[in-house]
């Protein structure tokens, strides 16, 4: 049966009011009041020349393949290293949401072996972890054991092992920091910072907003995502980040719906500072999406280059005598505009 896109849009638009209407008549969301725009961000200083600073990703590497014993299974995973001689840094990239195929970090793992990086990547556990419940704290279990493997190598600087975390695994990497100091440094892509209902929350009114949906629309859905019955998400990871001591770099994409990064922001630096860590760096990289790409394609500029001039200039890049609030520039629009996309819900 075929349906004219006239009646479609007309009863779309009645869907749409139905939902308005309702949603005005259920009780009060978790829906936090808007952000203003911390003055921090209206003055952010440019990102220094030394961290974007041309890097050779040419060396031969080795590839390796592992099984790793973890609680409760057994986990793949993939190491590359570069054929140069002398100790390394190294890196262990720490999934997001879902099924977390080690496959998914090739290119950067690939790239930072290339230029001088011991990289990591390991398939997600599956046993222990699933769409409703999931485990952090086991999650950073398996990234300590993913460290240690690491850390036995000959070409590995122990000083200079660390966990890569993007997204869902920038909740589990400060766990992992604050349980051990093997950790020596950690780097969170697109962190949330706050709970994940309140990232959610978040992340479906910048997506309401963006179509233009009724305001009524989009309390019924907030509403409903408090609702959820899922253990995790009133996960608070303020905790694990006063307890994490090692150096930070945090790294947020200017073109990113999915991350109120002006509270991610906030939150991250308020934390560290109550644990008196005031070794980190946050950078805004222009253009980037929530995984560091550029609608979905190549990296955002930079971001590899970032990255690897941070861990590999370690301790010097992470001096805590430098100023704490080491922003880079935010781009004027997102300075100036309060609403939606500087929301803090």
């Amino acid at each position: 049966m075929r349906v004219g896109r006239g009646v479609l849009g007309v009863a779309a638009g009645l869907i749409m009011a139905a939902l308005a209407t309702v949603g005005y008549t259920l009780p009060p969301p978790f829906d936090p009041s808007p952000l203003t725009v911390d003055p921090a961000f209206r003055t952010l200083p440019p990102q220094p020349a030394h961290e974007l600073r041309p890097v050779s990703a040419t060396a031969p590497v080795s590839v390796r393949e592992v099984t790793v014993p973890a609680r409760g299974t057994t986990l793949e995973a993939t190491i590359r290293a570069p054929l140069t001689p002398g100790r390394h840094p190294a890196l262990v990239f720490v999934q997001g949401a879902g099924p977390g195929v080690r496959n998914e970090f090739d290119a950067q793992a690939e790239w930072l072996a290339r230029a001088g990086v011991v990289t990591l990547v390991y398939d997600k556990r599956t046993v222990g972890y699933d769409f409703r419940h999931r485990d952090f704290g086991l999650l950073a279990d398996d990234a300590l054991r993913m460290l240690a493997q690491l850390r036995g190598r000959a070409d590995v600087d122990p000083a200079r092992t660390g966990l890569w975390g993007v997204s869902e695994g920038s909740w589990v990497v400060p766990i992992a920091a604050s349980r051990s100091a093997d950790v020596g440094f950690a780097v969170l892509v697109s962190a949330p910072n706050v709970s994940p209902v309140r990232q959610v929350s978040w992340a479906l009114g910048e997506q309401l907003d963006r179509l233009h949906a009724p305001s009524g629309v989009r309390e019924l859905l907030i509403r409903a995502m408090s609702a959820v019955d899922m253990n995790f998400l009133r996960h608070d990871g303020v905790p694990a980040l006063r307890g994490t001591r090692q150096p930070v770099l945090a790294l947020y994409g200017t073109r990113d719906p999915s991350i109120p990064f002006v509270e991610s922001s906030q939150t991250l630096t308020r934390a560290l500072a109550e644990g008196g860590n005031s070794a980190y760096t946050i950078r805004y990289l222009e253009g980037a999406d929530h995984g560091m790409r550029v609608h979905g394609g190549p990296f955002a500029p930079g971001y590899l280059e970032t990255l690897a001039n941070w861990v590999r200039g370690l301790p010097g890049t992470a001096d805590p005598a430098a100023p704490p609030l080491r922003f880079t520039a935010l781009p004027a629009h997102r300075r100036r505009h309060p609403g939606p996309a500087l929301r803090g819900q």
